[in-house]
């Protein structure tokens, strides 16, 4: 038990900072809804569909007057799904 990274990294249910819609936000740890796009890109994905095998994802988004971006991963560990978007 914890003899691997992603070991530790479940121990983590997530850290933010900011909230979405400010000029800086991000949040690492369990991602339990997450849309991209006006949610025509990515619409509503979660890192905690298995319990047991809970993955620790990453999202971080900047908003300006005149353009944007924003990015995330499913899960830290292994990079299976990630995406981004910008504007």
């Amino acid at each position: 038990m914890y003899d691997e990274r992603t070991d530790w990294l479940a121990l983590i249910r997530y850290a933010r900072i900011g909230r979405k819609g400010e000029f800086f936000y991000a949040r690492v740890g369990v991602l339990d809804s997450i849309d991209l796009g006006y949610e025509t890109i990515v619409h509503h994905l979660r890192s905690d569909v298995d319990y047991n095998t809970q993955k620790v994802g990453a999202e971080v988004a900047m908003q300006a007057d005149t353009w944007g971006f924003d990015a995330f991963t499913n899960s830290l560990g292994f990079l299976e799904v990630t995406g981004g978007r910008a504007s």
